[in-house]
C-alpha cells in the first residue's frame, strides 16, 4: 500500500477513536460507567455505602461503612450532615 492509502485510513480511523473516547468521557462523567476505584490489588475499601434512603425532593438520609464503623448521613440541597455516629460492627 502507498502513502496516500494509509492518510485515508488514519483520516477515516482516528475521527472514530477521538469520539470513541469522548463519548466513554461522556458516559464516565454522567455515571453511565463505573470506572475503578482507587483501591486494587483486592485490597478492602475504607469505605462502603450500604444504604441510602430518599426523604424528598433534595433530601436523602445515607448509611456508610467507614473504617468499621456506622455512620448515618443526612444530605439535603444546603449540605451534609452527620446524624448518628455508631460503633464497630
Amino acid at each position: 500500500m502507498n502513502t496516500a492509502g494509509y492518510l485515508i485510513r488514519l483520516a477515516v480511523a482516528l475521527p472514530l477513536v477521538l469520539a470513541l473516547l469522548g463519548g466513554f468521557y461522556l458516559a464516565a462523567r454522567r455515571g453511565w460507567v463505573r470506572l475503578p476505584g482507587a483501591v486494587s490489588h483486592g485490597a478492602p475499601a475504607a469505605m462502603r455505602l450500604l444504604q441510602t434512603t430518599t426523604l424528598g425532593p433534595g433530601a436523602k438520609l445515607i448509611v456508610v461503612d467507614f473504617d468499621g464503623r456506622l455512620l448515618l448521613i443526612a444530605a439535603h440541597r444546603s449540605g451534609v450532615s452527620l446524624i448518628e455516629r455508631g460503633g464497630p460492627q
